[in-house]
C-alpha cells in the first residue's frame, strides 16, 4: 500500500535534505524557494499549506486557498 507524501516530505526530497527540520537551515533556502515555486499549489489542501507555513516560518496565518498559501510562504521565506 503506498502512502502519498505530504508537502514537507516532498520539499525535503526535492532540496536534497536528510530531515524535514533541515528545511529551516539557511543552506537550503534558495533550493527550498525553487522547490516551492515548482509545485502546483492545488496539489495540496489549504490545511497543508498552512501547516508548512507555520512549521517553516512560525506564522499562524489563515489562508483561504492553496495559491494564497503558496504565495504567503514564498514571501515569508
Amino acid at each position: 500500500m503506498s502512502r502519498e507524501e505530504g508537502l514537507l516530505e516532498v520539499l525535503t526530497h526535492r532540496v536534497g535534505a536528510n530531515y524535514i527540520s533541515d528545511l529551516r537551515k539557511d543552506e537550503f533556502r534558495n533550493s527550498l524557494i525553487g522547490a516551492i515555486e515548482s509545485i502546483d499549489s492545488t496539489a495540496y489542501a489549504v490545511g497543508e499549506w498552512s501547516d508548512v507555513l507555520d512549521y517553516l516560518t512560525g506564522m499562524k496565518t489563515q489562508i483561504s486557498n492553496p495559491e494564497e498559501g503558496k504565495k504567503t510562504l514564498l514571501r515569508a521565506l
